[in-house]
Formats: C-alpha cells, structure tokens, sequence
C-alpha cells in the first residue's frame, strides 16, 4: 500500500508465520505498509483507510 492509501499490488514470498508476525521477502521499500487482511480482496489503485487513518 502506498504511503497515500493507494493499492499497489507487489508479489512477495512468505517466509514465516509465528503468532502475530509474518516475515516476507520481496521488493518492497522501507517503511511501505502492508495489507495482511480486513478485505476480502484488493486491486491496483484501490483506496483503503487503516484503523491508524482514523485516528487522525
């Protein structure tokens, strides 16, 4: 997810699952935020809020 709340599709491989933490590897950029779950799906460009955004 962009730093915008934009969608950006980006494949990454799973490394490891332990309790609340997954370890992935591929080619994202520092402090890039991910989508792990809350929506049954997502596409290019989609515009999503986090619980964080509301906050503000």
């Amino acid at each position: 997810m962009s730093v915008a709340g934009v969608v950006r599709i980006v494949p990454v491989q799973v490394l490891q699952r332990a309790n609340d933490e997954v370890f992935v590897t591929g080619p994202l950029e520092s402090g890039q935020r991910l989508v792990t779950g809350g929506i049954q799906f997502a596409t290019e460009g989609m515009c999503v809020q986090t619980g964080t955004d509301l906050v503000r």
